[in-house]
C-alpha cells in the first residue's frame, strides 16, 4: 500500500469514527483544549490557577 493510499484509508477510517461518536469525540477535543489553555495561563502568567505572585493583582483562576 503506497503512502498516500494509507492516508486516504485513515481519512476514511477517521470519518467513520467521527460519525460514529460525535458526542464523544466533542467531548475529548473539549476536555484537550480546556487543559492546552489553563497551561498557556499557566506559562503566560507565570502563576498556577489559585496562585497569586508579586506581578499579578488578582490570582489566577
Amino acid at each position: 500500500m503506497t503512502t498516500n493510499s494509507k492516508r486516504k484509508s485513515a481519512i476514511v477510517e477517521l470519518k467513520a469514527l467521527l460519525e460514529e461518536d460525535e458526542d464523544r469525540l466533542r467531548t475529548l477535543f473539549q476536555e484537550l483544549l480546556q487543559e492546552l489553555l489553563e497551561q498557556e495561563m499557566t506559562r503566560t502568567l507565570a502563576a498556577a490557577p489559585g496562585e497569586r505572585t508579586p506581578d499579578l493583582t488578582t490570582s489566577h483562576s
